[in-house]
């Protein structure tokens, strides 16, 4: 069972970044999936999340991506436990408006990136051009990106560090855009239990980035922009620990039922995982499917089942990398040497990768073994077992394909020796792939891959319990053979399994399997079961007994002392003789360790002994010392052997106790006299003593001997039942190895299988391309035999199928093409292509003939292909004609013209333009426009030039200095070119000569300021013919009213007084003229002062209607108001905008028959303010109307002889002031229906 391993976080200091903040932002690692990075502090608190903590929501976006983000960004939760990090893809050289434009979208505040901005919730942070953002601590750093081209800013750089510093906080999310930026990153995010939610490809204007992200298999949700702020705002109200409360409320019993149903679909069983991590996918599944109690869960997944399939992908992250973690593989390339030691040519090499995920680890390792071994490679049977638990990830390693962003990592050097790239992925190479066999396997259930060399499981464990994880390292200590190293993941070690394996340094995750140790043997798998019973019989064979070794065996017995056999670490491996003479052997539970059983007058002497046994590398003994035994006394020393087994460090110890019996010394006292028979008597039981003494030794020794020969013979039996147990071992381990041999000859199979079907639908690939690749192709080998053909070819060349194998010269064809032959020859000896035309059917085709390569990349053959270029070449005669055309047209305008790219080379000049300064056309193309325009000219026209290269359009005006010096007035216009990208790419210039244009403009300005002139004269002329008529005019007025209404007596005759009122009559109409006069003169002389302010239109209407109610009355008009009660106030002159009410409405009710109706009506609206005076009067004809606008123009008509009595300058009066306060008049009029002059505002002058 192997879970997939996690991307390496990798991304280097970020700029400007404070020297003194203690934050290392860079870091290259890997980490389990479903882990984040904690802290100390942050451990301690594991079991239970901050209530506060903070969702960082990471937005990656390109072409298309403002259209998709204003909806999202609309519908963002107002108030959430959130905050939002766009990374859109923006042009470098410019500056971005989107903070802007997202701005009038939402509430919520958006602001642009900074160096080290601290991220805070409900805030939408934009990333700036020309930068990628980073996040480290929840802080937000900038850096220059780290190539040239591609995106900026990074999509993926942002979502890895995402991953790395939120981990289940983090959420990623990929919109419109065209590539693959942000398919990395979404991987990362789904490793550190990040959830990721991508648009639906139906609705994005771009689904390159959406279809990229989705085809990882790590994407959570596909939703579409207006609703996936919905889905954030569920994840942020989702209980995080509803797992952990859920499953305290309903036991343990609910997942284990969950997890049951998951092996019985898939064959996994997840039943040794560690609970946490299956709690954290438990988790995200209920996240995604918006359920809040696992019991809810259950019920889902037995209606779902497909449900389990996610949650078993969910377990199994495929993400890896190549040569993850350097300072590892740098170890293990190190290592190599001493791994292949004592390998010679035509032996295997045999590695076995344990979850292998997607097969970037095997292959890496596969490159590292290439390296080492370099050409004499292919004289060892390299034997790479890649396993894995997850058929898909498998699916995706045979094939060898990754993506651009998998393999950037790699220097170019070894993608291009390892690697054949195909489009926008690279291949590894064939021969890296057949190194390389993939197979399904549970490392919990299935047997091992036996004798292997290395076995590299890295970031497995892990996940795992420690009961499997003891399994399991069983299991390797097993296949490895005796020299057999394993390497593990950056987070993992051999824990207590140190009797097993030795690091090859204090800090590697390499380790070596320990020599000394007896082989362990293989655990029992629910797949594989021995056929021969342990209890077995088997026939004893007679064994030949050496009497070499019967002799030495003899030696050792007498002359060796007690000794026992150590390793390096003092745990005891063999027993020799009574060692009881130096140790205490303990009681109850064994310690086998002979520190802690040695006893305590040598435990001081033994670690100096063998530390100086280990740097002499000889034997070195201890001083004597008097020890105490239960048969007395005796003096004893240690003495350390080194026993060598091979040239390393791992060697084991000889620890000896020699003896010598302490001489006890006797004091005999002397007695004094003793009497004779008791000298004798003492004499007699002397010798009786001596003789029994005697016999009891002879006793003694029989009884020794005797004990020796049982000793023997119990050992003997022993060794024979030892022998007997060992062979019984070995059979069944032969059984073992014989089951292991099948399954690496089932998985081989399986393996061919596969290749197998995948040549057949290289194939049948191959055969569909050929039948349909639209033009003729023809492959050919070295004899220049038709090997295939398409069937284009038929037409042109006449092949048939029975022309296979047939020299392709020799094939009748209709199509004669000149020296065939030798240019066939000449390309397959070259190794290069040869091109030439060829026409046949009055049809032209453009032939190559390029070398056909084998898969040893040899020259085998030549590959024809005829292109139809009929039509291209008619189009590209029809191209040459409209340059032509063009370059006729262009040459006979009377301007300059001419076109330049982004480095302000000429790419096209028509011939005045090469005349003016004296060049010809072909000198101008490709020159630089300082090198043409010379410096004066080009200095001028620099600044314009600059900002057209920016997108910007450019008119200007200029002397130009000629090729003769002569200055020549020129208005210039340049235009920006633009590619489909959006990238100004050169730009088009029009000089015209506008040198007369300015002399006539010099004229007109002088007859301006005469006009001018002349109308100061008629305003003062004015001013002072008002003052003198006036006057008089006054008196004649006065006395015409005086006479008129007889003041000064009786007038007999009626007929004077009507004189006198006609007098009267007519002089307030010459006054009037001449107060119109004086008015239209300033306001031609622009001598009337405005005074603007906000004025309520329907009052103003009102107070004219007023002013004008009693002439209407007396004509029998009836004018009215229909302004609207609310309308907005109007900026402008009130006296003047009164003015043109009264005006209008008076000339209304002058023409307006008894009876009609004059109205005034006003509306405001985006085009702006309309004033608008309509009646039903006698309306004015067509040609009539512009003329009566004229000052002194009337138009005469039915109603003249009564009505008319006006001074021609009342429409012309009122257009002026329309004017002045900034609007326009327009009259619509029908005769004999009315007439409707509208007055309009600007949409500026409404308040």
């Amino acid at each position: 069972m192997s879970p997939r391993k996690n991307t390496p976080v990798e991304f280097s200091s970020v700029e400007s970044a404070p020297e003194n903040n203690g934050a290392d932002l860079t870091t290259t690692g890997k980490k389990p999936a479903a882990r984040k990075k904690t802290t100390t502090s942050q451990k301690a608190g594991a079991s239970k999340a901050p209530k506060d903590e903070l969702f960082v929501v990471g937005i990656g976006a390109s072409a298309g991506g403002l259209e998709a983000l204003r909806p999202l960004v609309t519908n963002l939760p107002a108030l959430s436990n959130m905050t939002y990090v766009v990374a859109q893809h923006l042009s470098p050289d410019y500056r971005s408006m989107l903070t802007q434009l997202l701005g009038r979208e939402t509430e919520i505040k958006i602001e642009e990136i900074v160096d080290g901005t601290v991220v805070e919730k409900n805030t939408i942070y934009i990333t700036p051009p020309n930068k990628d953002v980073l996040i480290r601590n929840s802080t937000l750093w900038l850096r220059k990106p780290s190539a040239p081209v591609g995106p900026k800013p990074s999509v993926n750089a942002f979502f890895v560090s995402l991953a790395e510093d939120k981990g289940e906080y983090a959420i990623g999310i990929i919109l419109s855009g065209t590539g693959t930026d942000g398919a990395h990153g979404i991987r990362a995010l789904k490793a550190n239990s990040g959830f990721t939610i991508v648009q639906d490809p139906e609705t994005a204007k771009y689904d390159g980035m959406p279809r990229a992200a989705i085809a990882t298999g790590c994407v959570d949700q596909l939703s579409s922009p207006d609703k996936i702020g919905q889905e954030l705002a569920s994840l942020a109200r989702f209980p995080r620990l509803v797992v952990q409360k859920s499953a305290a409320a309903a036991g343990s019993g609910t997942i284990d039922e969950i997890f049951r149903m998951v092996r019985n679909r898939t064959d996994i069983d997840f039943s040794q995982y560690k609970p946490n991590t299956l709690r954290r996918r438990l988790e995200r599944r209920l996240a995604a499917n918006r359920i809040e109690t696992l019991e809810v869960y259950l019920e889902y997944v037995r209606r779902q089942p497909q449900e389990l399939d996610l949650l078993c992908k969910d377990i199994l992250i495929s993400v890896t990398s190549f040569f993850r973690d350097t300072k590892a593989f740098k170890d293990l390339s190190l290592a190599l040497p001493q791994i292949l030691k004592g390998k010679r040519p035509g032996d295997s090499i045999r590695i076995w990768v344990a979850g292998c995920a997607t097969g970037e680890e095997a292959y890496s390792i596969a490159m590292l073994l290439t390296d080492h071994l370099g050409n004499s490679i292919n004289e060892y049977t390299v034997q790479i077992f890649a396993t894995d638990v997850d058929l898909d990830a498998m699916a995706h390693a045979r094939k060898g394909l990754y993506s651009a962003e998998t393999v950037k990592n790699l220097d170019n050097a070894s993608i291009d020796k390892y690697f054949d790239q195909m489009a926008q992925s690279y291949q590894v190479k064939k021969p890296i792939r057949e190194l390389v066999v993939f197979a399904r396997q549970d490392l919990a259930k299935d047997p091992p891959f036996v004798r292997v060399d290395m076995i590299s499981c890295r970031n497995v464990m892990i996940y795992f319990n420690t009961d499997l994880q003891n399994k399991i390292f069983s299991v390797f200590h097993y296949a490895l053979n005796t020299d057999g190293h394993l390497f593990l993941g950056k987070s993992e070690s051999v824990g207590h399994h140190v009797d097993f394996f030795r690091p090859i340094r204090s800090t590697s995750k390499l380790f070596k399997k320990r020599v000394g140790q007896e082989k362990q043997l293989l655990p029992m798998f629910s797949h594989f079961r021995s056929k021969i019973p342990i209890s077995a019989e088997k026939e004893e064979e007679k064994k030949e007994v050496s009497v070499t070794n019967l002799m030495n065996e003899t030696f050792v017995k007498a002359y060796a002392p007690d000794s026992v056999v150590v390793n390096g670490d003092m745990d005891i491996l063999h027993f020799h003789e009574n060692v009881e003479t130096f140790m205490n052997l303990p009681r109850g539970k064994p310690n086998l360790n002979l520190s802690k059983l040695i006893i305590d007058e040598f435990r001081t002497d033994l670690r100096v002994l063998l530390h100086r046994a280990r740097k002499d590398r000889m034997p070195v003994y201890g001083t004597k010392k008097l020890i105490m035994q239960k048969d007395g006394n005796v003096n004893a020393r240690l003495v350390v052997r080194p026993l060598f087994i091979d040239q390393d460090d791992d060697f084991l110890f000889l620890v000896s106790c020699e003896t010598e019996k302490a001489i006890a010394g006797i004091e005999v006292q002397e007695s004094g006299s003793l009497d004779q028979d008791a000298e004798m008597r003492i004499a007699e039981l002397e010798q009786e003593l001596i003789a029994t003494k005697e016999n009891l030794q002879t006793v003694v020794e029989e009884l020794e001997t005797s004990n020796e020969e049982l000793q023997a013979l119990n050992e003997e039996m022993q060794a024979a039942n030892e022998e007997l147990q060992s062979s019984n071992e070995e059979l069944e381990t032969s059984n073992e190895e014989l089951q292991s041999t099948n399954e690496e000859l089932t998985t081989v199979n399986e393996e061919l299988q596969v290749r197998t079907l995948e040549l057949g639908e290289a194939n049948t690939d191959l055969e569909n391309i050929q039948d349909n690749i639209g033009f003729a192709l023809i492959v050919v080998d070295r004899e220049l035999r038709v090997t295939r053909f398409t069937p284009q070819s038929v037409r042109l060349f006449g092949l048939m199928s029975t022309d296979l194998g047939q020299v392709i010269t020799s094939v009748p064809s209709h199509t004669d093409i000149k020296n065939l032959r030798s240019s066939l020859q000449e390309v397959i000896l070259s190794n290069k292509s040869y091109f030439s035309e060829v026409t046949a059917d009055n049809l032209i085709y453009r032939m190559r003939i390029a070398p056909y390569h084998n898969h040893e990349g040899k020259t085998d053959g030549a590959i024809l292909t005829f292109i139809d270029e009929t039509e291209v070449r008619a189009a590209q005669r029809k191209l040459q004609a409209n340059e032509e055309w063009i370059r006729n047209v262009t040459d006979s305008v009377p301007a300059l013209i001419f076109h330049a790219d982004a480095n302000e080379k000429y790419w096209f000049a028509n011939r005045p333009y090469a005349d003016f300064y004296g060049k010809t056309v072909e000198k101008v193309i490709g020159s630089s426009i300082k090198e043409i325009v010379g410096n004066t000219n080009y200095k001028v026209i620099k600044p314009h030039k600059d900002m057209v290269l920016k997108g910007e359009s450019q008119t200007f005006e200029r002397e130009v200095v000629d090729v003769n010096g002569d200055k020549t007035y020129m208005s210039q216009r340049f235009e920006p070119q633009i590619d489909e990208q959006g990238n100004v790419i050169g730009f088009f210039a029009i000089h015209s000569d506008i040198t007369d244009l300015k002399t006539v403009e010099a004229d007109l300005w002088q007859a301006k300021e005469k006009a001018e002139e002349a109308s100061r004269a008629k305003t003062d002329f004015l001013a002072n013919m008002s003052h003198e008529l006036r006057t008089p005019l006054n008196a004649i007025m006065a006395f015409s009213e005086i006479i008129h209404h007889q003041h000064f007596g009786q007038i007999e005759i009626q007929k004077y007084t009507e004189y006198a009122k006609d007098i009267h009559d007519s002089g307030t109409h010459l006054l009037s003229l001449i107060n119109e006069i004086l008015d239209l003169a300033k306001i031609e002389a622009r001598k009337i002062e405005l005074h603007e302010e906000e004025v309520n239109v329907k009052d103003v209407a009102e107070k004219a209607i007023k002013l004008v109610a009693e002439r209407a009355e007396s004509a029998g008009v009836n004018v009215i108001c229909e302004c609207p009660e609310i309308l907005p106030m109007l900026w402008v002159d009130e006296t003047s905008l009164k003015r043109i009410a009264i005006n209008l409405l008076d000339n209304a009710v002058k023409f307006t028959p008894r009876g009609g109706t004059v109205t005034v009506f006003a509306s405001a609206s985006e085009l702006g303010f309309d004033v608008v005076v309509s009646d039903t009067g006698i309306g004015i004809p067509p040609g009539d109307i512009d003329r009566i606008m004229r000052p002194f123009e009337q138009v005469l008509g039915p109603m003249s002889s009564d009505k008319g009595g006006g001074t021609g300058l009342g429409l012309s009066i009122t257009k002026s002031l329309v004017e002045l306060n900034g609007g326009t008049i327009n009259i619509h009029s029908q005769l004999n229906k009315g007439t409707v002059v509208t007055v309009l505002f600007p949409a500026s002058k409404i308040c």
